[in-house]
Parts: structure tokens; sequence; C-alpha cells
């Protein structure tokens, strides 16, 4: 059973759930660049996480594929929701991005370990997807068939999945502040060029610095480091699962925070997705770590994995450069 891992993530898709309500204080015109700034302070707070400048040492060739990708993803990600949204609507931009994500994530897994995902982890999918397209559309919103915004839909949601499994590789090899991390940082050098020309003079006010704030440092780095926690041991299949928990947390806080009402449609998308987070705890096996938050990868002194197979290269240099930077 995965019980702290599913929590973990469980807990960082909550903190997601805040940052419709904290976002909604902003303009139209001022998502972009606030998406910008959440990236860029989300990337401070991670780096004082990891340890300050010790957080800079240990990296090798073998991060540089997932760092890049994984960064460009998470980028990628805010531009083609906020895209999605302008053209499709919220309902069928959460529907799709958010929804499909677990199954791009579930297809790259098994492309990559050419095997099925398990029963346990196909049961929290349906069951969390269902969830999700209850909450959206369980209030008797339209489905908007806008062919722009179901394209920037379903790049968000191949997008997110990316993401994920740039953590699950980079959390193999390092804690997660420090992996998470090199995403925000990536992805924030990425929007910075864009944002410097969208961005209007009014992020500057004082109660939108403090909402960039939030959600840069909550609803970014503490949020994420929590995720990345999750998918070290659950996969990057399961974490996008469990994340799904992101909307339905945001309507229960559009409820009780906002006022707004939720028709019994949407209260049971809400359990339903909570209870796929269950299953996957339950029934999704986990997979070993020597990284734990904090710590280094513990080195094995040998030229054979476990499996007897010889490293390459890249591993053994990968090796070499952990001990320097320990």
């Amino acid at each position: 059973m995965n019980k702290v891992p599913a929590l973990s993530a469980a807990a960082g898709a909550l903190l997601w759930g805040t940052l419709g309500p904290a976002a909604s204080a902003l303009a139209g015109d001022e998502l972009l660049g606030a998406g910008s700034g959440r990236l860029l302070v989300g990337a401070l707070t991670l780096f004082l996480l990891a340890g300050g400048t010790r957080a800079l040492t240990g990296w090798c060739r073998l991060d540089l594929r997932p760092a890049l990708t994984g960064g460009l993803a998470l980028a990628g990600f805010q531009v083609c929701y906020f895209e999605a949204v302008a053209r499709a609507g919220v309902a069928t931009s959460t529907a799709v991005s958010i929804g499909l994500a677990p199954l791009v994530a579930g297809l790259i897994s098994a492309v990559r370990a050419r095997a099925l995902p398990g029963a346990g982890l196909l049961v929290g999918m349906v069951l969390a997807i269902a969830g999700v397209l209850l909450v959206t559309f369980g209030d008797g919103s339209s489905v908007q068939m806008n062919p722009e915004g179901l394209a920037f839909s379903v790049v968000a949601a191949v997008l997110f999945a990316l993401q994920s499994v740039a953590i699950e590789a980079l959390t193999s090899r390092h804690a997660g502040p420090r992996a998470v991390g090199a995403l925000f940082a990536v992805g924030a050098l990425a929007l910075l060029p864009i944002a410097a020309f969208t961005a209007p003079s009014s992020l500057l006010a004082v109660d939108r610095l403090l909402v960039v704030v939030y959600i840069g440092a909550i609803g970014g780095g503490l949020a994420y480091w929590l995720y990345a926690r999750g998918v070290r041991r659950l996969g990057a299949s399961a974490g996008v699962t469990i994340s799904l928990l992101e909307p339905a947390s945001a309507a229960v806080i559009a409820m009780v925070v906002l006022g707004e009402s939720l028709t019994p449609f949407q209260l049971a998308g809400v359990v339903v997705v909570c209870a796929a987070t269950v299953v996957i705890a339950l029934l999704v096996p986990g997979t070993d770590s020597n990284v734990r938050d904090g710590q280094r990868p513990r080195v094995v002194d040998s030229r054979r994995t476990n499996s007897g197979r010889l490293r390459n290269d890249d591993e053994r240099r990968a090796e070499v450069l952990i001990r320097r930077g320990s």
C-alpha cells in the first residue's frame, strides 16, 4: 500500500485547487504574466527548500533531457491551458486538459515499460476521469466544440503528462525540491520573454503581487514538492490520476469560500475522485527509491545494477558526479 505517497500527491493537488479562487482576483490579461511570476516564485521557493546553493551541485548529463523536457512542458501547459479556456471555456478545457492527462501519462508509461497498467491503476483512472466529468459538467455546463480550443486542451493534457514523467525521472536521482526546482527554473526562463511583452503594469499593484506570491510559493513550489513525493513512489500515471483532485477541490473551495452552490452531480463527482485516490493508495504498487527529501541518492560502488546488467558510461559518470556533490 502507498498511503503516504498518495496522500502527498493528493495534498499537492488540493493546493492546486486553491489556484482558481486565488487567480479570480486577476484580470484576464494578467493571467499569463502571473503564470510566469508563479514559476519564478516557485523556483525560488524550491531553491530554498532544497538547501540553497547545494541545489546547484550534483547534476549530470542524464538529468539534462528530463529537466528541459519537464520545464518546457510546465511552461507550455500554462500557455495552452489559458488559450484553451479563452477559446472553449473553462468547463470544456478542464474536462479535456485535466481529464485526458492520466490516459496520456498511462500510455507513455506503458510504452516505456512495455507493459499495460495494472488493474488498480486502471480502476483509479476510470473513477477519477468520471468524477472530473461530473464535477465539470454536473452543473449543466454545455460543451463548447471550438476546434482551436479543443486542440489547445489536448496539447495541454500531453504537456501535463510529460512534466509528470520528467518529475518521475528526476526524483529517481534527486530529492523532490531539487528535481521540481529545476523544472520551475527552466519554465520560468521560457516564459520570461513572453511575460515581458504581455504582462500589464497592473500586475505590479500590491494586491496583485500578493496573489502571484501565493500561487507561486504555495500553489506552485510547495504543491509541486508534495506532488513530486507521490510521483516518485507511485509513478507518473498514478500521480497524474490523483492530480484530478484539483478540479474537485476547487469546486469545494468555491462552495465554502466563495458561496457558490454545487449540484448533487458535482458533489457525487467529488466523492468519486476521492474514491479514485483511495483505490490508487490501496491497490497500486509503489516503486523502490533510495532518494529521501533533502538527501543524496545512495550510490552503490559497483559497475553492475541489481539485475546484474553492466552500467553504461553515463551511469558511471553520474555516480562520480553524485559523490563529488555530496
